[in-house]
């Protein structure tokens, strides 16, 4: 079986993952900052109206990102659902 294969241990492939799901979290995070001052400096909304729809863009591009290319997960029967588990798995903590 090639390195990485189903049914294998690979480091490298542990590793590999990490660093693309490093790299999605701050592709998200410069997506949510970017879009956050595009909304409250070039559009005038404020900082708490512009706030959940920047996250929510940046959300799905943690999310879409993590499964497509960092854990390169295809599959499409399942995607609404598990895209709603995400969304709920980062809902604010309750106080």
């Amino acid at each position: 079986m090639s390195v990485g294969s189903v049914g294998t241990y690979s480091p490298y492939r542990d590793w590999r993952m990490l660093l693309r799901s490093g790299a999605v979290g701050v592709i998200a995070t410069l997506v949510d900052l970017l879009l956050l001052v595009l909304l409250i400096d070039a559009l005038g909304w404020t900082k708490g109206s512009a706030n959940i729809p920047a996250l929510s863009v940046g959300l799905a591009v943690q999310f879409l990102g993590n499964k497509y290319y960092a854990f390169e997960d295809r599959s499409t029967e399942q995607l609404a659902r598990q895209g709603i588990l995400f969304g709920a798995s980062k809902r604010a903590p309750s106080s």
